[in-house]
C-alpha cells in the first residue's frame, strides 16, 4: 500500500539529506538543528511549508480524515451559493469527493469555507498535518525530498532548470503512489488536486501539475 510506513522509520536528518542528494550537493547534514551551516537553516526554514504543500499533493493514508460539519447560521449571500461551511482549523488541506461518492458534494472554498447550496450537514475529507517522519510512508518521504528541493529551488533563477527536473520526477512519485493505492483500495478516485486554495497558486507558479 502506497502509505504503508516503513520498515525502517526515517528521521528529518534522512529526509535532509535526501535532499541535498536530489539538489546534486555532496553536503549531508548531520546535525538538523545547526544553524551555522547555511544549507540545514535553510532546509529547516522550508520544512514546515515543504511539509503541508506534501501533504496536499495527495490524499496520503496516513493523514487522511473525515469529519461531518454543519452549516454556519447565517446565509452567505443573496447571489451565488447559499450556504457555508467552516472547515476544520487543523486541517492542511480539504480534498473533494469523487462525482460516484455518496458522499459527493459542489462547493467552493473561501477563506478556510467552504460554499455551497447543500443544506448539509455535509461529511469532508482532509489532511492532517503530520508532522513526524516515523508516521509518514515511503512514498510520502520521496514526494517530501521532492518538495522540499523544490522550495529550495524557488527564486533561485539559476537553479530553474534544476527545478523543473525535481517537479516532473515528483509528478511521476505521485503518480505512483495512485497507482499503488489503487491496487491496495480498489475504485479509489484520482484525487482533485485543485482542493487548497493557497497550494494550488503556489504550485501553479511553480508549474507544478494539479
Amino acid at each position: 500500500m502506497a502509505d504503508t510506513p516503513a520498515p525502517s522509520l526515517p528521521g528529518k536528518r534522512v529526509v535532509m539529506n535526501k535532499t541535498l542528494l536530489l539538489l546534486g550537493s555532496s553536503k549531508r547534514v548531520s546535525n538538523t538543528d545547526d544553524s551555522t551551516d547555511a544549507d540545514t537553516e535553510s532546509l529547516n526554514i522550508l520544512w514546515g511549508i515543504a511539509r503541508r504543500a506534501a501533504l496536499a499533493l495527495h490524499p496520503w493514508n496516513f493523514a487522511l480524515t473525515r469529519k461531518k460539519i454543519d452549516r454556519e447560521d447565517a446565509a452567505v449571500s443573496e447571489v451565488g451559493p447559499a450556504y457555508s461551511y467552516k472547515l476544520p482549523l487543523e486541517w492542511v488541506c480539504w480534498f473533494p469527493w469523487s462525482r460516484d461518492s455518496e458522499y459527493y458534494f459542489e462547493a467552493v472554498e473561501e477563506g478556510g469555507f467552504l460554499l455551497c447550496d447543500s443544506a448539509g450537514p455535509l461529511v469532508v475529507r482532509g489532511a492532517l498535518d503530520v508532522d513526524v517522519p516515523a508516521k509518514w510512508s515511503p512514498l510520502f518521504v520521496d514526494v517530501m525530498a521532492y518538495t522540499l528541493a523544490v522550495e529550495f529551488c524557488h527564486g533561485k533563477t539559476q537553479l530553474v532548470g534544476l527545478r523543473d527536473r525535481l517537479t516532473h520526477e515528483r509528478a511521476e512519485k505521485l503518480d505512483e503512489a495512485y497507482r499503488v493505492d489503487g491496487r491496495a483500495t480498489p475504485n479509489r478516485p484520482r484525487p482533485s488536486h485543485h482542493n487548497s486554495g493557497w497550494a494550488g497558486a503556489r504550485y501553479r507558479s511553480l508549474g507544478v501539475r494539479r
